[in-house]
């Protein structure tokens, strides 16, 4: 259909105008209509004629771009991680948390900022792309906070000793956290923990990696995961599991790069504000950049803007912001800060 199309648009384009008269004039001789189409010579055209051309090739045109969106709306893709063994994909990390905190007539308003390089290494991939990874949450850190009036900096590269406040961040740095096994589509089959924290490891592995559809989408095509939090009650030890639902959309696809937009939805009702206070930094929304050719984030950009009243059985109002960046680095392990990797 696209081929025919612009083939007309072309033929419309080059179609010199006959000179109707002259064609006329030969109609009384039988013998000489295929003469006058062979011979009939292109004239200059007048303003009618102009316009009736302008008016074939817009409709042409008209046609063959609405042929290419509905090829387009039409096309599916099947969107699939990568992995090939030994590679170490690194990403540029960048996060700033803001939180406007009231109690009574009391108000605070901390902020902190974070810049780091994580990464994760391919360890193995069988045929069916399943593969295992390690994951480094931090080669390096840098961050900043503020709180109470009182700010504190931390720099891993600087090799100096952390203050007590940093001390749980740098035990992290160059160091693998988390090695998991996982498929194509970035389904988490095993996890375990390789800094002996294993409360944490469920919450890390929600992030390891963006879900991917089971089937080929089309543009505007979604998808869904659901996503465990357990939460303390309280008042005691006994602690509520939470369902979260992340909805992924294909905005679009161009040049190989699928856009998709992520949303996060609580679906369990809740009524208490003090479990409420404990999702207040879990329901992210943004976009996401893949490359469908190379099985790759190339970034993902996420933001949010949550609200929690009357928590701790008071007055109280908390409001959390953040934005949280991440872009794929060129190359597998570059020179400079990763040398400090542990290994």
């Amino acid at each position: 259909m696209i081929p025919r199309v612009f083939g007309l648009v072309l033929k419309l384009a080059q179609e010199p105008d006959i000179d109707a008269s002259n064609y006329e004039n030969r109609l009384g001789d039988p013998g000489s209509r295929t003469e006058a189409l062979l011979h009939s010579q292109p004239t200059t055209p007048g303003k009618d004629a102009l316009m009736s051309r302008f008016s074939k090739i817009s409709f042409a045109i008209i046609i063959f771009a609405s042929s290419v969106a509905q090829a387009e709306d039409s096309k599916e893709y099947l969107l699939r991680y990568k992995f090939v063994e030994g590679q170490v994909i690194r990403y540029e990390v960048s996060s700033r948390d803001d939180y406007v905190i009231k109690i009574g007539m009391d108000e605070d308003t901390p902020f902190s900022y974070q810049d780091s390089v994580k990464n994760y290494t391919v360890i193995s991939v069988d045929k069916d792309g399943m593969a295992t990874l390690e994951l480094m949450n931090m080669e390096w850190v840098k961050t900043h906070v503020n709180q109470n009036g009182q700010q504190a900096e931390y720099d891993s590269r600087k090799n100096e000793e952390p203050e007590a406040l940093f001390a749980p961040l740098a035990s992290m740095v160059g160091k693998k956290h988390l090695r998991v096994d996982l498929s194509a589509t970035g389904d988490i089959e095993k996890i375990e923990t390789l800094l002996n924290k294993d409360k944490e490891v469920k919450e890390l592995a929600q992030d390891v990696l963006v879900k991917l559809p089971e089937e080929p989408v089309k543009v505007g095509g979604l998808w869904k995961e659901e996503v465990t939090v357990p939460l303390n009650l309280p008042g005691g030890s006994l602690k509520q599991n939470i369902k979260l639902q992340r909805r992924y959309f294909i905005q679009s696809v161009k040049d190989g790069i699928a856009k998709i937009s992520m949303k996060t939805k609580v679906l369990t009702p809740l009524n208490n504000a003090d479990l409420e206070i404990q999702l207040i930094r879990r329901q992210p929304e943004g976009t996401i950049l893949f490359d469908l050719e190379k099985g790759l984030v190339i970034s993902r950009e996420v933001s949010q803007n949550n609200q929690v009243v009357n928590f701790g059985q008071g007055a109280s109002q908390m409001t959390f912001t953040q934005k949280h960046t991440e872009k794929l680095l060129p190359g597998d392990i570059a020179s400079g800060e990763s040398e400090a990797i542990q290994k």
